[in-house]
């Protein structure tokens, strides 16, 4: 299922499940969420014409009653079956916090930061249901990414906190934290112009967001 292609309300359907608790939310949360502005009779009306179009865009040949159910409504809940879904960024949240906590940043950490492909949903930038998921995960991006950088410099490993941090920093260039290891490990490296060079870099950017 490709976003770009998908009705624009059926996707938003999708992605507001994903951001809730065990794929599921109650039915006039998901009305209030998706269809603020309309009566609650209409936004019922529209929420049935959503999931059946979103059904049919999870299986096109779906059948009631005879086809996997992925999109449920009971009296009061709609749920995606989460038995037959594997959600990525549900899966990356929990496995980095594993990680953090088992201490096993520097083994398991570049592996899983390289599976992060930027902030989520930002098809649905500006809408505020999906801002709370959006800035956990990216939250969650960012300690990973700290707590790896500071397990390989530990063991002085400072080409691949080069290569890990690289990419982070042009995803989030004002995590100045992360930007200052980097200069550190560039020099330490001995790759003292491409250190000069993020050092200025960083410099810019701070005066930008902060004036200073």
């Amino acid at each position: 299922m490709r976003l770009a292609e998908t009705r624009r309300k059926t996707a938003a359907l999708l992605l507001y499940l994903v951001t809730r608790p065990d794929l599921a939310a109650n039915r006039e949360q998901v009305m209030e969420a998706l269809w603020p502005d309309q009566t609650p009779k209409s936004a019922l009306n529209s929420l049935h014409q959503t999931i059946f179009f979103l059904r049919r865009e999870l299986e096109p040949w779906y059948e009631d009653g005879a086809t996997a159910d992925y999109v449920h409504m009971d009296a009061e809940l709609v749920r995606l079956d989460y038995e037959l879904f594997q959600v990525d960024s549900v899966a990356f949240a929990r496995q980095s916090t594993d990680i953090i906590g088992t201490g096993s940043a520097a083994d398991r950490g570049p592996e899983m930061l390289a599976l992060y492909r930027g902030r989520f949903a930002p098809e649905f930038e500006y809408e505020d249901w999906a801002d709370d998921w959006r800035t956990h995960l990216h939250t969650t991006y960012l300690h990973l990414a700290q707590a790896t950088s500071s397990a390989l410099v530990a063991e002085h490993r400072f080409g691949e906190v080069v290569e890990l941090l690289t990419p982070v920093v042009t995803l989030d260039a004002t995590d100045f934290d992360l930007r200052g290891a980097l200069v550190g490990c560039l020099a330490a490296a001995g790759a003292r112009d491409a250190s000069l060079a993020q050092y200025r870099s960083m410099v810019s950017a701070h005066e930008r967001e902060f004036g200073e």
